[in-house]
C-alpha cells in the first residue's frame, strides 16, 4: 500500500501543478487517468472494508488517503465528463458538470456513509 502512494500521489500532484501553470493533456491521458482513479477508489473500498471489519480500527494515515481518493476520483470524472474526454454527447458533457457542481455534496456524502458505517461497526465514538 504505501509503495503505491509513493508512486500515485507524486503522478496525482504532477499533473494538478502542470494544470495550473497552464498544460493540457490529451485526451488518452485523462482516460488512462480516470481510470487508474477509478481503480483507486476501488482499492479504497477494499481497504476501508478490511480496516473496518477485518481489523476492527481505523488508521488515521489511511483515512486521510481515503479522503483524498474519494475526492480526487469524484473530481476527475466530473473533469472527464464535463469537457468530452469519454464523448462530446450533450448528456456526457451535463453529467459532468453536474457531477463538477455538486462534487463537494457528493464527497461528504460518501464520507458521512463511512463514518456511519464505521461507527456502528466500530462503535468509536463511545470509546473517545
Amino acid at each position: 500500500n504505501p509503495l503505491l502512494g509513493v508512486i500515485g500521489w507524486p503522478v496525482v500532484m504532477t499533473t494538478g501543478v502542470s494544470m495550473l501553470a497552464g498544460a493540457r493533456f490529451a485526451n488518452w491521458f485523462w482516460r488512462a487517468f480516470d481510470i487508474v482513479a477509478g481503480l483507486a477508489f476501488l482499492a479504497v473500498i477494499w481497504l476501508y472494508i478490511e480496516s473496518v471489519f477485518s481489523l476492527g480500527t481505523l488508521c488515521p494515515w489511511c483515512m486521510v488517503t481515503w479522503v483524498a481518493t474519494i475526492t480526487l476520483v469524484v473530481v476527475v470524472k466530473g473533469y472527464a465528463l464535463k469537457n468530452g474526454v469519454w464523448g462530446s454527447r450533450p448528456w456526457v458533457l451535463a453529467a459532468g458538470a453536474k457531477t463538477l457542481s455538486w462534487s463537494p455534496t457528493i464527497i461528504i456524502g460518501i464520507l458521512l456513509i463511512e463514518a456511519v458505517i464505521a461507527q456502528f461497526r466500530l462503535d468509536w465514538i463511545h470509546n473517545l
